[in-house]
């Protein structure tokens, strides 16, 4: 039986909506994020809060809200501090990186993708006079879609930076071949800043080799790995806070974590939206 309520349908199969979302309910969406943590770990909604609480600091609040594994709504209390949380920086937390982005109105929070995510990028090798922005949109375009190409890249640079926005269901790309005018044929090669876990089998990022699903594809491992942490950048810029040298090294740390039955380590590092941006902050907090 039909049966006709202002702004809504109801038929025998289900429920017509006609209606815009509720205006005491618009700015609460308004101030809500959705972020999938690129990890094989179980991420706890709790220790996540808390590390991002102590480190955006937003003035209003925030709540973390489990959705599925490792995807989180973040419900701001206000819009301010989801527009710096999207707009300051990329973001890790605990080696992982994250996909954050802005959820809207009719969307179903688990069925969000999060499939792609912008990542600073340096080309080496590329031949003398090739450091160029025709050049970086190229290499751009061959590795996902160009978002910036860095300002301070110049014909002698050791490396040309760009940022990229990448499909992280795809493997990592390691290197392009580039033919010169000459004919000559050379290869560049890739490095990622602040690049998280990723998987040395399959180069895609959110596992390791270890709980890679090709590992159920194989009679047997043949052991060859074509991607290593050589894709990982060893860019220490004078925007990155080291961390104090007293600070005990992360085995020792984690050695006494286990005797000591402490909580997991937490690490949340924002990386620079833009290359202009010289606010990088990497904070490590144990709970014992």
């Amino acid at each position: 039986m039909d049966l006709n309520i202002e702004g809504l349908t109801i038929e025998d199969d289900g429920l017509t909506i006609n209606l815009d979302v509720d205006v005491p309910v618009a700015p609460i969406l308004e101030n809500c994020l959705i972020d999938r943590v690129l990890s094989d770990k179980q991420i706890r909604a709790k220790y996540l809060e808390e590390c991002m609480k102590q480190h955006w600091r937003p003035g209003r609040g925030l709540d973390v809200i489990h959705v599925e594994q490792n995807k989180f709504l973040l419900q701001f209390g206000h819009k301010a501090d989801a527009y710096n949380v999207i707009t300051e920086g990329l973001w890790t937390y605990d080696n992982a990186n994250l996909v954050i982005q802005k959820i809207s109105p009719g969307e179903v929070a688990k069925d969000v993708l999060l499939n792609n995510m912008e990542i600073s990028i340096q080309v080496h090798g590329l031949p003398c006079g090739y450091v160029s922005e025709k050049i970086g949109a190229g290499c751009g375009a061959f590795l996902g879609e160009l978002r910036e190409y860095d300002s301070k890249n110049w014909v002698h640079s050791k490396y040309m930076r760009i940022r990229v926005e990448i499909n992280i269901n795809q493997p990592l790309k390691r290197d392009m071949k580039l033919r010169t005018n000459n004919g000559k044929c050379v290869t560049v090669y890739f490095k990622y800043e602040k690049l998280g876990t990723f998987c040395f089998r399959c180069g895609v990022l959110g596992h390791t080799y270890k709980s890679c699903p090709m590992i159920y594809d194989e009679e047997a491992d043949n052991g060859v790995r074509l991607w290593s942490n050589e894709l990982k950048s060893s860019y220490k810029g004078s925007s990155i806070v080291k961390v104090n040298k007293w600070l005990k090294d992360s085995k020792t740390m984690m050695k006494e974590a286990q005797d000591t039955q402490c909580w997991n380590k937490m690490c949340l590092t924002i990386i620079p939206k833009s290359f202009d941006d010289n606010k990088v902050l990497k904070i490590d907090n144990w709970y014992c």
